[in-house]
């Protein structure tokens, strides 16, 4: 799954059982896998991590690739990845995670992110 400037990706989360979830010493995190990477050649860019349920949207964070290079992983290039806090009033039932691009400067034209697994853990 691909993220580029005007495209967000979109990927549905299942809640984490009730048992993980109270059994669990640490709030669950949203952990966001990058694949691969294509940065914009009008400036750098940010990438912005929205979780959507039931409609009611809530920015969890915000993440660059450093260096602002382009990658993918397999071989000896590992993916990057990404953890964020969820809400205190998480949400109980299935969810999206939506993350887009947003320019820093510039347009962000060209810029290209390639996903992973993007799951609540």
């Amino acid at each position: 799954m691909q993220v580029k400037p005007g495209t967000p990706a979109r990927v549905a989360l299942d809640p984490l059982p009730r048992a993980a979830a109270t059994a669990a010493e640490e709030a669950p995190r949203l952990v966001v896998s990058v694949d691969g990477y294509r940065p914009s050649s009008s400036g750098p860019v940010q990438f912005v991590v929205t979780i959507d349920c039931a409609g009611k949207k809530e920015e969890v964070g915000r993440f660059g690739i450093f260096p602002d290079a382009a990658f993918e992983a397999g071989g000896k290039v590992a993916a990057q990845q990404f953890g964020f806090d969820m809400p205190e009033a998480a949400c109980k039932e299935r969810s999206e995670a939506v993350i887009s691009v947003e320019p820093s400067t510039g347009t962000g034209e060209g810029a290209v992110l390639t996903l992973g697994r993007v799951a609540i853990e």
